[in-house]
C-alpha cells in the first residue's frame, strides 16, 4: 500500500483463520480471524520521493517462496519473509483514494 498522507509504504497480509501466532514472550495469542477490515501489517518503509499525485508509477510485487519484495519504479522499497500462505491471488484496491488508475496489469509465474 502506498500511503502518501503518512509518507509510508506498507505491506499487509490477510489473516489466516485459526492461525495461532506467538508474542515476544513465546506465548500463543488469540487465533487469527480473516476479515477484509483486519489485515496484518508485515512491514513498512518511507515512501519514495518519486511518489506524487498525478504521476504514473511502475509498481511490482515479487513473491518467490516465502520472500516478498515490493518495488516502486524498479527500486525495492520493502522486503520481508512470510510463509503463512503457500499460494494465493492478486488484487487491487483503493482506500480513500481519488483519481487512482491502474494500467497494464500482469500476473505471471517466475
Amino acid at each position: 500500500m502506498l500511503d502518501p498522507s503518512h509518507k509510508k509504504c506498507r505491506l499487509w497480509r490477510a489473516r489466516r483463520d485459526g492461525l495461532v501466532l506467538r508474542n515476544e514472550a513465546g506465548e500463543p495469542v488469540k487465533p487469527e480471524k480473516n476479515h477484509f477490515s483486519n489485515p496484518l501489517l508485515l512491514t513498512e518503509a518511507a515512501i519514495p520521493t518519486s511518489v506524487a499525485h498525478g504521476r504514473w508509477m511502475h509498481l511490482r510485487v515479487q513473491v518467490r517462496g516465502d520472500t516478498i519484495a515490493c518495488l516502486v519504479d524498479c527500486e525495492q522499497i520493502l522486503g520481508v519473509k512470510d510463509d503463512t500462505y503457500s499460494s494465493g491471488s492478486a488484487g487491487l484496491t483503493v482506500y480513500k483514494g481519488r483519481d487512482v488508475r491502474f494500467d497494464n496489469i500482469r500476473v505471471a509465474p517466475f
